[in-house]
């Protein structure tokens, strides 16, 4: 409906264009002198001026506006998903509790039944005697007994066990977090677990998160997935290991880990995160195998690389970034480096200034009659260049050349991103796909394994490290 009011209202703008430019025409044919045109007619020629100087601008506005409201109204599909998922979950649990107390009163009253039955058998069997009967009898209430034990244990272990999921929810990585959440709580659902979400309100948001954390009612749940885990929460985590938690982290690396878990006196806690530096050495691969079979240069090693990087201060960047330049120069001999723009800070509107800044300021002293291709550390960003270097705005201030053959490659593969790779004149190439299916799955298996096995908990994998994959545009899939 919503999507809809915004259709209705943007062809009303261009509809009102249209007329003015029509009046235009209009007064233009007519030969009236517009000196001498007075009131509204002369505020029309005014506003009739103002469109034709600044038409390309309106234009700009215009497809930013449509752009930035498309985008929105995605991404509000994505949490209305998510919502009813929820929702799902928590009737789905409500039933499953319902059934098991039926269950358990029926179970109640066929154990009473049976028992006054065997009591009424045993007390016409041993009328006369009265010392064997009794013997029988606390046998019988014995086996009742453990036979009532065993059903409350069945019941407890059939129950749904409460765990929370602890995400951001912020616009930083904003479509990875929410696709990672409808993946982990389906994935625990299978596993009988009934997920408590916990919003971390911010993507490695340090300060947030430990409050977060340190404040959350443990005593309700019986595990918890914490995404990402950045290493200033880690302490807090420690805290609830010791005292007997299960805990599975998501998005931290090895090196991390180690660091803080190796030497625990507490079970240390298993993870899963994806092999980033790999990702990034495919990027590298899939960029520099496209520009040799379509672009058929004279000098295969000589080509201008830009790469966005999500925070340079971040480690999964950090990896990305590292990966992406090191396959690079393995694969040109050194001859060219890779070039950083400023911070994408991981969003859309980050990777469009640092872009455009960069384009603006370095082109010429660098000397590059083009830009060959885009390295973004996650989708959103890559999609943000994308609609920057398809844009009047950028063609403007610099040379349209430049930039006419620039290809673009991402990370992550958030649903935008693939649906991008569908349209065969994207300059989206391909996307690195980190598997966010296959990391939910792994948190959801680590956590359950965790909480029904404890006994086992220092057996098996300690950690999943999910291989990414890429990712291609389909033309280059026909082509290749």
């Amino acid at each position: 409906m919503k999507s809809n009011k915004f259709w209705t209202h943007f062809y009303g703008f261009i509809t009102s264009i249209g007329l003015l430019l029509s009046l235009s025409s209009i007064f233009t044919k007519s030969g009236q002198d517009p000196n001498k045109v007075q009131g509204i007619e002369k505020a029309i020629i005014y506003l009739i001026d103002f469109i034709h100087d600044n038409i390309e601008w309106l234009v700009v506005i215009t497809l930013l506006f449509a752009t930035t409201t498309i985008i929105n109204w995605q991404f509000r599909k994505v949490l209305e998903k998510s919502e009813k998922d929820k929702k799902d979950l928590e009737e789905n649990f409500k039933t499953q509790l319902t059934e098991i107390k039926s269950m358990g009163e029926r179970r109640e009253e066929d154990l009473k039944n049976n028992f006054n039955i065997e009591i009424k058998r045993l007390k016409e069997q041993y009328k006369e005697n009265e010392d064997d009967l009794r013997m029988e009898i606390k046998k019988i209430e014995s086996r009742a007994q453990k036979e009532k034990e065993d059903f409350i244990n069945q019941i407890k272990a059939s129950q749904p066990k409460k765990v929370a999921l602890f995400v951001p929810r912020s616009n930083r990585s904003g479509y990875f977090w929410e696709q990672f959440e409808i993946e982990a709580m389906c994935c625990l659902s299978d596993e009988q677990f009934y997920c408590r979400l916990s919003s971390l309100n911010g993507d490695y948001n340090v300060p947030s998160q430990e409050k977060k954390i340190s404040e959350y009612n443990w005593d309700e749940i019986q595990g918890a997935i914490i995404a990402p885990a950045g290493p200033g929460v880690l302490p807090h985590i420690v805290e609830r290991l010791n005292l007997g938690y299960p805990i599975v982290l998501h998005d931290i690396t090895p090196e991390t880990w180690k660091e803080h878990f190796i030497n625990l006196e507490a079970a240390a806690p298993k993870y899963v995160t994806v092999n980033n530096r790999f990702g990034g050495e495919l990027a590298a691969e899939i960029m520099k195998k496209y520009l040799d079979n379509f672009r058929k240069p004279k000098n295969k090693k000589q080509y201008n690389i830009i790469y966005i990087p999500g925070n340079k201060n971040h480690f999964h960047s950090q990896q990305r970034v590292s990966g992406f330049k090191s396959k690079w120069q393995e694969m040109t001999g050194g001859i060219t480096n890779p070039i950083q723009t400023n911070d994408g800070d991981w969003i859309a509107i980050g990777s469009h200034n640092s872009l455009r800044n960069f384009l603006k300021a370095n082109l010429l002293e660098l000397g590059w009659d083009r830009v060959d291709g885009i390295f973004a550390c996650n989708d959103e960003m890559a999609i943000a260049a994308i609609r920057l270097l398809d844009s009047p705005e950028i063609r403007e201030e610099i040379n349209p050349a430049t930039i006419e053959n620039t290809i673009v490659v991402g990370f992550d593969a958030i649903p935008l991103a693939v649906s991008e790779l569908r349209n065969k004149k994207s300059r989206l190439i391909a996307t690195i796909d980190a598997q966010i299916s296959q990391q939910a799955k792994w948190v959801a298996h680590f956590l359950s394994e965790r909480i029904k096995s404890p006994q086992n908990i220092n057996k098996g994998e300690t950690h999943k490290i999910i291989e990414p994959e890429i990712l291609k545009n389909d033309l280059f899939n026909m082509e290749d």
